[in-house]
């Protein structure tokens, strides 16, 4: 974003501008990929070039893949720039129909052909560049654990052969969906693989119990969901471009997941679908990303823009049962797995015995806790203590400590607000500056005064030395003055008026 956009943005949509401050500044990611460069693969060369490339092909899911811990954001990282090569061909209308659909079908195989690149993609094809530089991916994908291999090379050839059977269906008419199966089979094809690849991904590593790779129904659920917000967003474009997603006789219904949900918020009843893609801003993205941190606040996130869904519902729409019955189990869901009670009992007045019992309990657990850890500090043997009984170091400050410790907080915070504020008023002084200097060569002839006045003072102290520069600030001065106390008498004569 550039400066301006981030001073409308500040204006605008203050908090979403303080997300995105705190985002860059404050914010620890989970994982850092140079400080683990064995499993992140940072120590060669070839693989710095891919994690480039996945800067350069994704603007969300970059930062989502490189905090990821251990082997997982590499071996994601090359499951993604595959798939986005093989997206890649697809989209490129300056290949033939007859050689794209041979290249998805059989791309599964140049994996495993060191050295493959692919430089006959159109010039202005955006992601062109990973294709000519595709070898390094390659070697990388040769790296990898045969099970991760198995899982990439068998996602990307059904994924191939599913666009090659589009592209061979749309050479003769422009591509158009007839039935809602058929707009599942699609985004099967181009997302649903994705959520297969990577659950079973999951499960290669370790991380995740094997049966969830065989999750495949709510894998494929996953991606569909996601494709759809995106063909939904994309409509305008597609229309352009002769792609039709939806049936004619049907009205138009309506990364992380919250994101989606987010933009179908955005969309609904939006106008702007059918002229342009719409999408969320960056800061309301940075804020869903420090927002969505445990299951809860995803599940409430879910519920939030559901309910402005529904806000917004009118009852002459013919969809109207249906939407309010979708939005109402999304409540239901969350109600019955994240109970509300639990987050608005220590806000309400009333009594809730259920709440009081689980306060109790943490504070009795944060006592032990305390006294676990001072005597820790008294020379206790740590490995008697049971660690889930350790508290932040905070809590076991003193009153003074804890009281410096804020005050410390707080300077920064004011110094920083301080900072930004002279930033601001420093770069909206030079606008104005600018432009005022345009609208004088514009408008006025001759030299303007601020130029001529500093050229004055510069050949005056030059010659006269800092005598003759004081005496002519003395003028200036002398004048400032003699006009303002005009201006006050013209002002208070006025008033007496």
């Amino acid at each position: 974003m550039g400066l301006l956009s981030l001073l409308a943005l500040g204006v605008t949509h203050p908090s979403e501008l303080r997300s995105m401050i705190h985002y860059k500044v404050w914010r620890d990611p989970l994982n850092d990929i140079k400080q683990n460069p064995e499993a992140s693969g940072w120590n060669r060369p070839q693989m710095q070039e891919c994690w480039t490339f996945l800067d350069q092909t994704s603007r969300s899911f970059a930062a989502v893949i490189k905090e990821l811990k251990g082997e997982l954001s590499r071996v994601i990282c090359i499951f993604y720039l595959v798939l986005r090569a093989l997206d890649t061909i697809e989209d490129d209308m300056t290949i033939p129909a007859s050689k794209k659909i041979s290249l998805l079908v059989d791309f599964y195989k140049v994996l495993e052909q060191p050295g493959w690149t692919f430089t006959e993609s159109g010039p202005n094809e955006k992601d062109r560049h990973l294709l000519v530089g595709f070898d390094k991916v390659i070697a990388e994908y040769q790296l990898l654990r045969q099970g991760y291999r198995t899982v990439i090379s068998d996602i990307t050839a059904k994924m191939g052969a599913g666009m090659a059977s589009y592209i061979e269906a749309s050479s003769s008419s422009p591509l158009s969906v007839d039935r809602w199966q058929d707009f599942d089979l699609y985004c099967h094809f181009v997302a649903g693989l994705v959520g297969e690849g990577l659950s079973r991904l999951w499960s290669e590593s370790g991380i995740e119990r094997p049966w969830i790779g065989n999750q495949l129904k709510l894998s494929n659920h996953m991606g569909l969901f996601l494709q759809k917000t995106n063909i939904i967003r994309d409509y305008a474009e597609d229309c352009d471009e002769g792609r039709f997603f939806w049936r004619a006789r049907l009205p138009l219904a309506p990364q992380g997941a919250v994101m989606a949900i987010a933009t179908i918020e955005l969309m609904f009843q939006n106008p702007n679908v059918f002229k342009r893609n719409v999408k969320i801003r960056k800061g309301q993205a940075v804020q869903l990303i420090l927002k969505a941190v445990n299951p809860r606040d995803v599940a409430y996130t879910f519920r939030d823009y559901s309910r402005s869904i529904h806000k917004r519902l009118s009852a002459k729409d013919p969809n109207f049962v249906a939407w309010s019955v979708e939005l109402g189990r999304i409540e239901q869901w969350c109600e019955t797995f994240f109970p509300s009670f639990v987050s608005a009992a220590s806000e309400s007045r009333e009594p809730d015995a259920r709440a009081a019992a689980m306060k109790k309990w943490t504070e009795q657990r944060k006592f032990l806790a305390t006294v676990a850890q001072r005597r820790v500090r008294g020379g206790a043997d740590p490995k008697t203590l049971n660690p889930a009984k350790l508290v932040h170091p905070r809590d076991l400050m003193s009153m003074e400590e804890k009281e410096a410790q804020e005050k410390k907080e707080r300077d920064e915070m004011v110094m920083f607000f301080v900072l930004v504020v002279i930033g601001i008023s420093v770069v909206m002084g030079g606008t104005a500056l600018i432009a005022w200097m345009i609208v004088w060569y514009w408008t006025q002839e001759g030299q303007d005064p601020l130029t001529a006045n500093l050229q004055y003072y510069y050949y005056a102290a030059k010659a006269g030395g800092m005598g003759a520069l004081a005496d002519a600030f003395a003028t200036v001065r002398e004048a400032v003055s003699g006009y303002l106390g005009g201006s006050t008498a013209a002002a208070a004569g006025k008033i007496e008026l």
